[in-house]
């Protein structure tokens, strides 16, 4: 994400790794959110972004998984509702 922004806006950004034992610190000790506040006083533009979820790569995973959602106990529905 740190390119695309760079790219859109022209300025250099910074990127924080939640995992990162330093960044973990940051947040435990209040000192992250400071900073984030700080960065939206200054309307400096802040994003977050996850790992995408994973995805069915092939026809057989699929099917696998259609499998284990059907074999999954789900109320029945009536014309009714």
């Amino acid at each position: 994400m740190s390119e695309a922004l760079l790219d859109l806006t022209g300025c250099p950004t910074n990127t924080y790794q939640l995992e990162d034992d330093n960044v973990r610190q940051f947040i435990t000790n209040g000192n992250f959110w400071s900073l984030i506040e700080y960065f939206k006083s200054e309307r400096y533009l802040v994003a977050f972004e996850s790992e995408p979820l994973p995805r069915w790569s092939t026809c057989e995973d699929i099917i696998e998984q259609e499998k284990k959602l059907k074999k999954t106990d789900r109320p029945k529905m009536n014309a009714t509702g």
